[in-house]
């Protein structure tokens, strides 16, 4: 199930995947070390940070500031899905420590529109 879909350019669409589909993990040794998606939440739930990386693990393992006691992660191989995808998640659930949105989009937007050509 998708639970946020957005247009935000010529057959571009960013799509959240429904949290069914995320895998949970309490430590970063559960954390594929593969491309994906993952999102960053405290003890309340709360969505601290969200990022995609082409090595998950490895990613999550830079942002030692956040102080994080869960992970959600998607795995994702395209890159353009990872990046969709994230868009999509940051602009639903509007992390602390990410970008501000519309600045995301535009470089995101540029970038996903670039590489189409």
């Amino acid at each position: 199930m998708i639970i946020l879909e957005i247009h935000f350019a010529d057959n571009i669409w960013a799509k959240i995947p429904d949290v069914e589909d995320w895998l949970i993990a309490q430590d970063l040794k559960q954390v594929l070390p593969s491309p994906g998606v993952y999102a960053l939440l405290d003890d309340c739930g709360n969505m601290l940070y969200i990022g995609q990386a082409s090595d998950m693990r490895a990613r999550i393992n830079e942002h030692r500031s956040i102080s994080y006691t869960q992970i959600w992660f998607l795995p994702l191989i395209d890159w353009k899905a990872r990046y969709l995808v994230e868009l999509a998640a940051i602009l639903a659930f509007e992390p602390k420590f990410n970008k501000y949105p519309e600045e995301l989009i535009e470089t995101r937007k540029a970038k996903l529109l670039n590489q189409q050509r």
